[in-house]
């Protein structure tokens, strides 16, 4: 005869997940296979958050302890786990960080975008404005190494995480050549367009310097990007509005 599990009573979950013969490989595994993740970062979802949070799900209290649920609906309970990281707002940014390699957690996530208003007032604006102090910076790749380099030796701000760059391969290029410079980089990856997809850089040798991820336009990741950058686009158009009318005043 099929076996059956009692519902938790403390925490009202179909199914004690503590009587499982490997409750923490299931919880590893199945997370690592909902969302994509690298082991590691499974790990340390369920260190951060507990397993009360991340895996009691299934908030039945009006069930009594003596309801049982058969073992067929422990993929029924697991596929609910998605919605409490959901409800945490976190699955965004926890597909990006993996994506990018990243271990720490990504609590401030920045996007540049570079303006050039009429050909003579530029800047990068990365939560604040960076107006070009360089005047043979011409090109967008001049004003960029000059953006990034600032941000990088701004010891006041903390070392970011991970750069985004709205742009293909061309600009991951001529930013690797600046990191090449630093001891320790961080993580980088662009967002190219036409149609959005991630461009990450690749470290197997033998293998192409970058590689391009074309996700789902309903991927997490993809959709956090998308939202930098739209908010990186807007930020910088009103300064470029704030600039031209004090130009029309002169």
């Amino acid at each position: 005869p099929e076996k059956t599990l009692p519902l938790n009573p403390q925490t009202g979950c179909e199914f004690n997940m503590e009587i499982l013969p490997d409750a923490k490989k299931f919880r590893i595994e199945y997370l690592n296979l909902a969302f994509s993740l690298p082991i590691w970062f499974i790990e340390q979802l369920l260190a951060q958050f507990g397993y009360e949070k991340t895996l009691g799900v299934c908030f039945a209290s009006n069930r009594k302890p003596s309801v049982y649920a058969r073992p067929n609906k422990l993929k029924t309970t697991a596929e609910k786990l998605c919605e409490i990281f959901k409800a945490e707002k976190i699955d965004k940014v926890m597909h990006l960080a993996a994506l990018a390699g990243v271990r720490n957690s990504l609590l401030d996530p920045i996007g540049y975008e570079d303006v050039n208003v009429r050909g003579t007032l530029n800047l990068l604006e990365m939560a604040r404005r960076y107006k070009i102090k360089n005047p043979h910076a011409i090109s967008d790749f001049d004003r960029l190494d000059e953006a990034i380099i600032r941000r990088l030796k701004n010891t006041t701000w903390p070392k970011p995480d991970l750069i985004i760059i709205d742009g293909g391969v061309p600009q991951l290029r001529r930013l690797q050549r600046i990191f090449d410079r630093e001891t320790n980089p961080p993580f980088y990856l662009g967002l190219a367009k036409h149609p959005d997809r991630l461009i990450v850089p690749n470290n197997n040798i033998g293998q192409p310097d970058f590689l391009t991820l074309k996700l789902s336009s309903t991927h997490p990741a993809l959709q956090l990007l998308e939202q930098l950058r739209d908010e990186a686009h807007r930020f910088a158009n009103s300064y470029r509005k704030i600039l031209e009318k004090k130009r029309t005043r002169i």
